[in-house]
C-alpha cells in the first residue's frame, strides 16, 4: 500500500514539475509576443500619422490612377488604425485583468 502511495506521489510531483516548466516557458513566450506587439503598435502609430499627412496632400492630377492611389492610401491607413486599436484595447484589457488578480 505504501509503495502505491509513494509511486502515485512521485508521478504527481513529476507531472506537476513538467507542467510548471511548460507554464514558465509559455509565459516567457507571451512576454516576448507582448513586447513585439507594443513595438509594432508604436511603429503602426507613426506610419499611420505619416500616411494621413500624405493622403491629405492636394493632388494636381485628375488621372484615375492617381485618385485610386490616394484612395488606397487612405483605406490602408484606416485598416492600420483598426488593427492597432484592436491590439491596444486587447493589451489594456489584459493589463487590467492582471492587476485585478494581484
Amino acid at each position: 500500500m505504501i509503495e502505491i502511495v509513494s509511486v502515485s506521489f512521485f508521478l504527481i510531483a513529476s507531472f506537476l514539475a513538467i507542467s510548471l516548466k511548460k507554464n514558465i516557458e509559455l509565459m516567457e513566450k507571451i512576454d516576448e509576443i507582448q513586447e513585439a506587439l507594443e513595438n509594432s503598435l508604436e511603429i503602426l502609430e507613426i506610419q499611420s500619422k505619416k500616411i494621413e499627412q500624405k493622403a491629405k496632400l492636394e493632388v494636381f492630377s485628375d488621372e484615375p490612377v492617381v485618385r485610386n492611389l490616394i484612395k488606397d492610401i487612405i483605406e490602408s491607413k484606416n485598416a492600420v488604425v483598426r488593427v492597432a486599436k484592436l491590439l491596444d484595447d486587447s493589451m489594456i484589457e489584459d493589463s487590467i485583468e492582471g492587476k485585478e488578480e494581484e
